[in-house]
């Protein structure tokens, strides 16, 4: 008769895994499976971790780029005389520009960390932009703030009929004004029936008397 064969006795130990049968034995280390399996799972890791950030490019203007902490006043008429702080100005005004929603700006003084600066004729509102050496940058908001003044640019206050510069010229009634593209100023001094011309930089007032009369049509008179 053939006897049956019976399974092997497996015997679990803490660290060994001994299975037995005849004439056989084979040692298996659970160390080793752990291992493989830990080999396993951070070779799934690598397929699916994002990539490292790329480093932060260079900042644009290099670290002497210049900079504005603050506008003081913040709103004005022309001429007035602004402030501007910041960092990396320098003292050298040749390299240095501002300007007032784009119109450029004159300079007073700049030192390191300050400009002075006057606000330029018809800036409007806009941002004040500091360029130093080439390098730009943008400020606060500026308010342009419109002035109107009267100048006398010839005339006493007297009556009259004379021509001369400034003070020594007179009119009587003078209607109307208008201004040529090289800045000559004309005059229409009505009670002398006279156009009187200013010329530009302040010259010497000079007038041309008219009879009086009526006019029927309209007409346009050009004076070159």
């Amino acid at each position: 008769m053939t006897k049956a064969r019976h399974p092997a006795p497996i015997f679990m130990h803490s660290w060994y895994l001994i299975i037995t049968q005849k004439n056989y034995m084979r040692p298996c280390s659970v160390c080793t499976l752990m291992i493989c399996l830990v080999l396993m799972m951070e070779a799934c890791n690598k397929g699916t971790n994002p990539p490292p950030n790329p480093p932060p490019p260079p900042p644009p203007h290099g670290s002497n780029a210049p900079t504005i902490s603050g506008i003081s006043p913040d709103s004005g008429a022309r001429n007035v005389q602004v402030t501007i702080t910041g960092t990396n100005y320098g003292t050298d005004t040749s390299k240095i520009k501002v300007s007032f929603n784009g119109v450029a700006a004159i300079l007073k003084s700049a030192s390191a960390t300050q400009i002075v600066t006057l606000v330029p004729a018809k800036a409007g509102k806009g941002p004040v932009i500091v360029t130093v050496d080439g390098q730009s940058v943008q400020g606060p908001i500026f308010n342009y703030l419109t002035s109107v003044w009267v100048t006398t640019i010839a005339g006493n206050g007297q009556s009259g009929f004379a021509d001369g510069s400034g003070s020594a010229a007179t009119f009587y009634s003078p209607r109307g004004i208008t201004v040529d593209s090289s800045g000559n100023v004309y005059v229409a001094d009505y009670s002398n029936n006279a156009i009187k011309k200013i010329p530009a930089g302040g010259g010497a007032v000079v007038g041309a008397k008219g009879a009086l009369g009526h006019i029927r049509d309209a007409v346009m008179v050009s004076i070159g």
